[in-house]
Parts: structure tokens; sequence; C-alpha cells
């Protein structure tokens, strides 16, 4: 009778090893300093506990690990602020100076009481869905009928045409939106970069659905009440200075760098949309999967200035471009304001 006990434990014993693996999933970046702290404990605890499993996912590098630390947030009920972060059994554990002691106590706890692996059961959820491909289209489009900059091109084109030849305001219009978009496609990755950085897409995520309802709300009121309250538009003090600049330049080379300067004055006017689908690809996409898709949003913005360029050099007249846009003024700002209001609800109910 001993004996068959003793058989039945020897065949037990490796299940029994088997349920004590502790599975521990570790979040973490290149050049995070609390990061670089938190590897030589991994590697002690790793040597201590001949049961742990250590599962390392650099979120910078790998969307398929950005989308694994979105989706696992979600399920712990968690926001991540900042790396390293760390899942194990039902805990999930932020960088401490006391991180060898709370993580040796959790893995003793769940070497005795046992743990599933904590993607074990994840429904991975896409990264950039057509849903979220759609919003950027559309916010690009939005932001690319924007009345300032189509007012600061008409100043620019017309300047040039009357001192200069229709090839040189070709070049002018050409290079001026060249710069536009170098200079948004830049401001734009260095805002996407912070926000991954610092892991702040989740908590901003909802502040820049508030804001794309905020920015809606206000054009709509530009709509009804032009010129009252909070107008989304260059602000007028700065105006003066940006028509003198405008209606300085008189080469390709002048077109390039005041376009570089007056991607400052347009901001106010523009950013609104921008920042919302930044905020909204911070949380769905990686620094490098962010490349071409802030490069689709921006060659959308300046199309409408190649557009306009090519007609004024064919010989549609700038005056009555100007006209016309202060005849759709309002109703550009209606167009913006409904859009903006959607993509707002859209994000903040989780639809996108």
């Amino acid at each position: 009778m001993r004996r068959a006990l003793l058989f039945v434990l020897v065949l037990l014993l490796p299940l029994t090893s088997l349920a004590a693996e502790t599975h521990l999933y570790y979040f973490y970046q290149e050049g995070c300093s609390h990061c670089a702290a938190t590897e030589p404990v991994l590697a002690q605890l790793e040597s201590e506990f001949s049961d742990l499993i250590v599962e390392k996912f650099d979120i910078r590098e790998s969307l398929d690990n950005y989308n694994l630390l979105t989706t696992l947030a979600k399920q712990y009920d968690f926001a991540p602020s900042a790396t390293p972060i760390i899942f194990i059994g039902a805990d999930v554990i932020e960088y401490s100076s006391n991180i060898y002691d709370v993580l040796k106590e959790r893995i003793n706890f769940y070497s005795v009481a046992g743990c599933s692996e904590p993607g074990a059961n994840v429904y991975m959820e896409e990264g950039v869905t057509t849903l979220t491909l759609g919003a950027l289209v559309a916010g690009a489009f939005l932001d690319s009928i924007n009345p300032c900059e189509f007012a600061v091109l008409i100043i620019l084109i017309s300047t040039i045409l009357l001192k200069g030849n229709k090839k040189t305001a070709l070049k002018a219009g050409l290079a001026f939106a060249s710069a536009i978009f170098i200079a948004y496609f830049l401001m734009g990755f260095g805002l996407f970069s912070v926000i991954q950085v610092f892991s702040l897409s989740n908590i901003i995520f909802k502040g820049v659905g508030v804001l794309a309802i905020i920015v809606g709300l206000l054009n709509i009121k530009d709509f009804f009440w032009y010129g009252k309250g909070v107008l989304m538009e260059v602000p007028m003090s700065w105006r003066p200075h940006m028509k003198r600049l405008l209606k300085a330049t008189t080469s390709p080379k002048g077109a390039f760098f005041t376009g570089l300067i007056v991607s400052v004055f347009l901001t106010p006017c523009t950013s609104g949309p921008y920042i919302v689908i930044i905020g909204l690809l911070a949380s769905k996409t990686t620094m490098l999967g962010s490349i071409p898709l802030l490069i689709l949003y921006n060659l959308i913005f300046i199309a409408p200035m190649v557009f306009l360029t090519l007609l004024f050099v064919k010989g549609f007249s700038t005056e009555k471009a100007e006209r016309l846009r202060q005849k759709n003024l309002r109703l550009l700002h209606l167009v913006a304001g409904v859009l903006m209001l959607g993509l707002g609800l859209l994000m903040v109910f989780g639809v996108i």
C-alpha cells in the first residue's frame, strides 16, 4: 500500500510542479531609468524562484506589445502612467523603491496559491482599426478646410503675383505648403513621442475626447455668434504681424521660411483636430507605426493649399477666392464644429 501511494506521488510530481509555475509579465521601454533599476531585481528573483517565468515586453519597439499592455490594463481596470508595469496573478505592480520586497511577497503567495498566466485569456484588440483610420482622414479633412489656412495662402499668392510671375508664385505656393507639412509633422510627432515616452495615452484619451467636444461646440458657436467670446481662428492681435510677414515674402525660398514661421501663428486655429487625432493614435499605435499615419494626416492637411496654388496660377482670382472664403466663413465653422463634436463623442463613449 505504501509503495503504491509513493508511486502515485511520483506520478503527480510533474503536475504539482506545473501548477506552481508563476508567470510574470514585465512591460518596459528603453531609456526608462526605473526599468533599468527593475531589471536586476527580476534577474535576482528568477535565480531565487525556479518556477518563476518572467516574460518581457518592450512597448516602444513593438505594436503587439503595446496593444497587449493596453488590453491587459483594461482587463485589470488599471490606467498605466509610466513604465515599468508588472502583471502577476491578479496584481498590477508599478515601480517603487521597495519593488524587490513587493514582488518577492507576491511570488511567494502565488507559488503556494497558484495563479493563471496574465495573458492566458486575453482577447487582443486591434490597433489602428478602419474606424480609427476613418477618424484620422475625417480629422485631417476638417483641419484642411480651416478658413485660417485659406486666408494665409491667399495673402501669400496675391502678394507674389503682384511682385513676380506665375512660375514664381507656383514655386512659392508649393514651398509654403511643404514648410507647413514639415512643421506640422514634426510638431505632431513630438507631441506623440511625449505621450508615448511618459505612457500618458490612456490618461489623455478621454481628455482629448472632451477637448474635441469643446472645440466642436466653439466652432458651432462661431456659426451663430461669430466673433463673440473665444474665436476658433488666429487671434486678432497676431494677424497684423502675420500679414506683414506674408506680404514681405517675394521668393520660393522666402515662402518656405515664412511657412515655418506662420505654422506657429496657425497653431491656435488648426491645432484642435490635430491634437485630438494624435491623442487617438497614441492609444492605438507605437512611435514607428505613427509615422505613416502622421504623414497621411499632413498630406491631406496641405492638399487644399496645393490645389489653390494651382488654381491661382491658372488664373483664378485671389480676390474672388477671398470673397468666397468670407461668404462661407461661418459655414466652414459649422462643418468643423459638427465633425469635431461627433468625433469627441465617439472617443468619450469608447466607440473608437
